[in-house]
């Protein structure tokens, strides 16, 4: 318990240092249109966001917030830009963290960036350190911290890939879903169908009344060799279902003009393309692009797919609910 008492007041410090700073930014007038600009560093920052804010801890300034990823810096109109709120869970080195910060200056030096942290387990010297909003804690503190925060993590049963699309299906309001009709009704369709092992998942929401919030994945590669499957994430009212279907590709690759051509994805894969290459050709770059197209292609064998799922879907209450 101790634990995570020290856990929820790292927790706690952060929330409210995030709240000043955001005050702070409208107080100087250094937002964007109304907009407070954040940088969550992904991949567990986005999803620590999001946790808070259903908790309550940053509800009240949710809609007053831009949040992105480090991902889509290069699309990130800079000239309107005066401040933005780096983020991250936890600094143990602080490699990455100094390497986005020094990729924000890049793009735009006038920018005021504010890094900030949950917590500081590290003593080397970082360049911004004078900066730094974070609670400094031992090296062993830390990972106990990263621990507790896998573990609230784990609770939510939701995706955790911020870089592959996730889709809604809403279901009857009222119904608790049976897992073992779920299952069944994937399998009669020949599904390659496996489980997601998040028994933290299915305790704790145990205890909170709801019988199960379960998570299975669909392999769809036929021999296996292939990175493709959908991770379905059963909850209290909806299905998550994330697409997770990526690619190898070489640098040259991509700036091939025909990646996606004659289908209905040809639009927005220019569109991202050409705004993307009016920056500078570096591996920030190169890995947007990446991270675009297998965005992409993940949307279109889930559409490729769907009815196939539907199917599944097709009978609810009777099939999957109690």
């Amino acid at each position: 318990m101790a634990l995570f008492d020290n856990y929820n007041s790292y927790i706690n410090t952060f929330c409210e240092k995030f709240l000043d700073e955001v005050k702070d930014a409208f107080i100087h007038h250094e937002d964007v249109k109304g907009k407070v600009y954040v940088c969550a560093i992904s991949r567990k920052t986005p999803k620590l966001l999001d946790l808070r804010t259903k908790k309550g801890d940053i509800d009240a300034i949710w809609d007053k917030l831009t949040i992105f990823t480090e991902i889509t810096l290069p699309f990130i109109e800079w000239k309107e830009v005066k401040r933005i709120i780096l983020i991250d869970d936890a600094i143990y080195f602080g490699s990455t963290f100094t390497a986005i910060y020094q990729q924000i200056e890049g793009y735009a030096p006038h920018v005021k960036i504010i890094p900030m942290c949950c917590i500081r387990a590290s003593e080397a010297e970082l360049i911004f350190d004078k900066d730094l909003r974070t609670t400094t804690v031992p090296r062993y503190a830390g990972h106990y911290f990263v621990n507790c925060l896998s573990i609230d993590f784990r609770k939510q049963c939701s995706p955790f890939e911020v870089e592959f699309p996730v889709f809604r299906y809403p279901l009857p309001k009222g119904y608790v879903p049976n897992m073992d009709r779920f299952f069944r009704s994937f399998k009669k369709d020949a599904w390659k169908l496996y489980t997601i092992n998040n028994q933290m998942s299915h305790d704790w929401n145990q205890k909170e009344g709801i019988k199960d919030y379960s998570e299975l994945g669909l392999e769809l590669s036929a021999d296996g060799r292939e990175c493709e499957k959908f991770r379905l994430y059963v909850r209290k009212g909806e299905v998550l279902i994330s697409s997770i279907c990526p690619r190898a590709i070489s640098q040259a690759y991509l700036f091939n003009n025909d990646f996606f051509t004659g289908t209905e994805y040809e639009t927005p894969w220019e569109l991202i393309k050409n705004a993307i290459l009016t920056e500078k050709r570096n591996d920030e770059v190169y890995r947007t692009l990446c991270v675009a197209i297998n965005f992409i292609y993940s949307i279109s064998v889930f559409v490729g797919k769907w009815e196939m799922i539907r199917r599944c879907f097709s009978d609810f209450p009777k099939i999957i609910w109690n």
